[in-house]
């Protein structure tokens, strides 16, 4: 039994819905996250090596 391709084609040749977009996005989100928090904890720790310093 062989699998006909025109169902493949029609789903990779119709448009993408706005929900398909965004959930294709939501790793983008994670990484994004995951950088700011790192900014976040090494400007937290520069400020307290910077404190223990200065006193």
């Amino acid at each position: 039994m062989t699998l006909s391709p025109a169902p493949l084609e029609a789903a990779l040749s119709a448009p993408a819905e706005w929900w398909q977009i965004v959930a294709a996005l939501g790793p983008l989100a994670v990484l994004a996250g995951a950088v700011l928090a790192a900014f976040i904890g090494w400007r937290t720790l520069r400020q307290k090596l910077w404190r223990t310093r200065r006193h």
